[in-house]
């Protein structure tokens, strides 16, 4: 005789697991970008490092043009990857 899982029990194990299948997405910000209007693609990135940032999931990469950033107070509460184009 199989013996069944309870709902509830397959439930909390898919809770606890779904951090863990969470994935990564690409960000990314530009001198010419928007912090209104823009969300954060290729063809439209934000403005600043902080706005991709703060609106960012742990584990993303968020990805610079080029150009000059001036900020202040760049402050990253999660685990995330930025790169600059080279």
């Amino acid at each position: 005789m199989k013996k069944q899982i309870p709902l509830l029990t397959l439930a909390l194990l898919f809770l606890a697991l779904l951090p863990a299948l969470s994935f990564a997405a690409d960000r990314y910000v530009s001198t010419t970008g928007s912090n209104t209007t823009g969300n954060g693609t290729a063809g439209n990135p934000w403005r600043t490092i902080q706005f991709a940032i703060n609106n960012s999931l742990a584990g993303d990469v968020i990805h610079l043009a080029e150009g000059t950033y001036v900020e202040s107070n760049i402050l990253v509460n999660k685990t995330l990857t930025i790169v600059g184009e080279v």
